[in-house]
């Protein structure tokens, strides 16, 4: 008897978890001091001065200024915690049943929950991901340009807290 198949297509590469933020996103938050958890190469869209790859280890490596963090979801939990400590920057980060949601939520100055988010790729498994995300500010300038961008109609979402 053959096994049902849940998904027609992989809704995940198998090679890795990297999802690649789009365009649009980081232009209208930017532009930022540093992006942590950058693709090797750099971010696409030239909106950090300063990067660090997977090559780099960003989370031993000292950060400074505005922060945009897309970390790996597959082990979000420790780049989450460096972030609220250092606590100036926006995130971009999967709906996830552990602690470091919850800690992430409450240190939040604002949050959005977008409708969808079409990461880059050719792939649908590089473009989509199997989960929600979230995006949260910390810091009241961050606060401010994620309110715009989430009011500007750019990507249909909702608020959550000083809206």
């Amino acid at each position: 008897m053959k096994t049902p198949v849940l998904f027609a297509a992989p809704v995940q590469s198998e090679e890795t978890d990297e999802r690649y933020t789009p365009q649009w996103l980081v232009e209208a938050l930017g532009p930022f001091d540093l992006d942590p958890c950058s693709p090797v190469g750099g971010p696409f869209h030239g909106q950090a001065a300063a990067w660090l790859t997977k090559h780099d280890d960003g989370l031993a490596q000292p950060w400074h200024g505005r922060v945009f963090m897309n970390p790996p979801f597959s082990n979000a939990a420790p780049w989450v915690a460096r972030f609220l400590d250092h606590s100036n920057g926006i995130a971009l980060l999967p709906v996830s049943n552990a602690k470091w949601r919850t800690a992430a939520m409450r240190a939040a100055d604002l949050i959005w929950m977008p409708d969808d988010i079409k990461f880059v790729g050719t792939t649908h498994a590089q473009q989509r991901i199997s989960m929600p995300v979230f995006v949260i500010a910390v810091g009241n300038d961050n606060a401010e340009r994620l309110r715009r961008m989430a009011k500007s109609g750019i990507q249909t979402g909702v608020l959550l807290g000083q809206a």
